[in-house]
């Protein structure tokens, strides 16, 4: 979230009457938030560069709709191809609604936004990395830090 509305999520998450663009060839959309909360700040990227296979995580979603909740791990992989992209791998707890959220570090820095999981194992979930989401929504034309 940029201070001035601007978000990411999965292109596969409802906009509903809000403006946004969908990812060309990634799982992303941008939405402009039509009016902010009252209290937001705005998110940062971690330099992908010193984020280490074992290091801790935090995934944020709306597990099954539920509400807001957070799950923890650890990066499990900083490279594992899926369907032809580079992945982030976790072994956080990810649920359907989970899809679009942020993963974090222990400095509360976004280092991926989760985009799937194989459901026939515990412990296998993905997420977009940090500096392609980054460089995806500069190029897009909204500036993040």
């Amino acid at each position: 979230m940029t201070g001035d509305g601007f978000t990411t999520t999965g292109h596969v998450v409802a906009l509903g009457d809000k403006q946004g663009g969908f990812g060309n060839g990634i799982d992303l959309a941008i939405i402009k938030l039509d009016k902010l909360p009252s209290k937001v700040n705005s998110l940062s990227f971690a330099d992908f560069e010193k984020v280490k296979i074992g290091q801790s995580v935090y995934v944020i979603g709306n597990s099954l709709g539920y509400g807001s909740c957070i799950t923890s791990g650890i990066v499990s992989d900083k490279s594992r191809v899926v369907n032809g992209s580079s992945l982030l791998m976790t072994d956080c707890a990810v649920n359907s609604g989970n899809s679009g959220g942020p993963m974090f570090n222990s400095d509360g820095k976004i280092i991926g936004v989760i985009v799937s999981g194989i459901t026939k194992a515990e412990g296998m979930n993905f997420a977009i990395k940090g500096d392609d989401v980054r460089n995806w929504v500069t190029k897009n034309g909204v500036e993040v830090h």
